[in-house]
């Protein structure tokens, strides 16, 4: 043993960097992606955002980027590419590319009630269904895209109702994000047809639809709902001493019945107003019971017949109403019908007080 003099060493050790570099998963939308990777992704979606990156327990100081970043719109038609490149600790770099489609879905649709069209449009494809027709298809249409439908009713119907789209039209749009169904249902149009007796005069007219019956006379009117191609069936009864002069109609042709005669059918193809007409006739008036009280009343009528024949004798009588001054209240021929026809005033009165033209 001697004595040494103290000395001293520096040693630098410096880490070999890792060059290993796994990446084990990303999230596509959120959702895991794992290796092995695929080169190509299918989304639900419009878009497309890849993060999440996840390496293996090997890899430790790696890092990875994607390109392009953020959330990504995918073209419709096609697919949109992503790089994500890996960088291990040492700087040694490796690329994983792939491409990122939207997922792509199936639309059927149909007419599903009444008469008409439906019409679906996307792309190059424009199939139409028609009532009866069955179901057609849209194939291959990508997440996010829309649809349009052009509903189209035959003549006399009408839109009713969509199922699987929102529309208060017979136009309708679909963005789809899923397998869908979409239907139609039209309706039979319905139309206001109003009748009435021409002035008021004269008698009444019934009408008939679908089990329900509604009579005017007087100046009032009266109104039916009627589908297209319903059939209504009219009735004019004139009042005694009035017959039928002719029917009218604001639009169409009666499909039977008019003119003159006492009933008339319409088929109903648009808003419509019918019309009956009645003129003064012929009253038959026949003795007996109150027959000077009836032919004094039918006589004082401003409207009525022109003429009235009378048979047998009308006689007045001491019974309330039937007596007095007969006051004709309109132009007027009175004639009798053979021999016995007599006015018989009974010493009671006057025959006639002569205002307007008397003819007998």
């Amino acid at each position: 043993p001697g004595n040494y003099a103290a000395w001293s060493k520096t040693v630098s050790i410096t880490r070999k960097k890792n060059s290993v570099a796994n990446l084990k998963s990303f999230k596509l939308n959120g959702e895991t992606k794992t290796a092995p990777f695929a080169s190509e992704y299918t989304v639900a979606s419009d878009k497309a955002e890849v993060t999440g990156f996840s390496f293996d327990s090997d890899s430790e100081g790696a890092t990875a980027i994607v390109t392009p970043s953020g959330s990504v719109t995918i073209p419709a038609e096609s697919e949109k590419p992503f790089t994500i490149t890996v960088k291990a600790q040492d700087g040694t770099t490796n690329n994983i590319r792939f491409t990122v489609k939207r997922q792509k879905y199936t639309v059927r649709f149909s007419v599903a009630d009444g008469e008409g069209t439906l019409r679906g449009s996307y792309g190059s494809q424009n199939p139409t269904a028609q009532n009866g027709g069955g179901t057609q298809t849209l194939t291959n249409v990508p997440h996010g895209s829309t649809v349009i439908f052009d509903a189209r009713p035959s003549n006399g119907w009408e839109l009713d109702t969509w199922t699987g789209v929102s529309s208060s039209s017979t136009g309708a749009s679909l963005t789809v994000d899923g397998d869908k169904n979409v239907s139609v249902k039209f309706k039979k149009k319905g139309y206001q047809l109003k009748f009435s007796v021409v002035g008021g005069d004269g008698g009444e007219l019934k009408g008939t639809y679908n089990g329900s019956t509604k009579t005017t006379r007087g100046n009032t009117e009266e109104t039916f709902t009627v589908q297209h191609g319903d059939t209504v069936n009219f009735t004019g009864t004139a009042d005694a001493g009035w017959d039928i002069e002719d029917w009218t109609i604001s639009s169409g042709n009666f499909s039977s019945g008019g003119g003159t005669g006492t009933t008339a059918a319409l088929t109903v193809t648009g808003e419509t107003t019918v019309k009956v007409k009645f003129k003064p006739g012929e009253l038959n008036l026949a003795g007996g019971a109150d027959a000077w009280k009836r032919l004094k009343e039918e006589v004082e009528k401003p409207k009525g017949a022109h003429t009235i024949t009378i048979s047998g004798e009308i006689k007045a009588t001491n019974d309330s109403g039937n007596n007095g001054k007969i006051t004709p209240a309109r132009d007027l021929t009175i004639k009798g019908n053979g021999s016995s026809a007599v006015l018989n005033a009974n010493n009671l009165s006057s025959i006639f007080d002569v205002r307007k033209t008397l003819t007998l």
